[in-house]
């Protein structure tokens, strides 16, 4: 799987958001603008959900600098509009469920990063912790997720 290196110019794409509006990469990007894209791993991913509420509590650092964050998931809308409730809805969503995004960014499925003893250990630290697992709504629980800055 290609990998995105530091500095390339970030693959563009199209894709439909939470509201039905298409949204491409090139609308987004603008003169000093930042993009930062957040691609979900599954929506029943703790740390996900976590990163996903952290950064609702910097919106008002992101547009100091600028930056929009854009999420982005294979999941279905009810179950993503469900998740963004759930998490913080300040975001705009956009949903690839082919994936044909995530391949474009390099984002493999593997089991094996998946379901690697530290994946396990950091889920059992958590509900150990009192947090609470999530459905995956039926969608690939070994999807590997991202964050890039364009």
């Amino acid at each position: 799987m290609p990998t995105l290196k530091n500095n390339k110019i970030a693959p563009s794409f199209t894709l439909r958001s939470t509201e039905g509006e298409e949204i491409s990469l090139n609308e987004l990007i603008k003169p000093n603008n930042n993009v930062l894209l957040i691609f979900l791993r599954h929506l029943g991913w703790i740390p996900c959900r976590e990163h996903v509420a952290q950064l609702c509590q910097y919106q008002e650092e992101f547009k100091k600098h600028d930056t929009r964050v854009i999420v982005i998931s294979f999941g279905t809308l009810p179950a993503v509009q469900e998740w963004m409730r759930e998490n913080c809805d300040h975001f705009t969503i956009l949903l690839d469920r082919e994936r044909e995004v995530y391949k474009a960014y390099g984002l493999e499925a593997s089991f094996w990063r998946a379901y690697h003893p530290r994946t396990l250990w950091l889920y059992a630290k958590a509900i150990l912790a009192g947090k609470k697992m999530h459905d995956s709504h039926g969608d690939d629980t070994t999807q590997l997720g991202g964050d890039f800055i364009v």
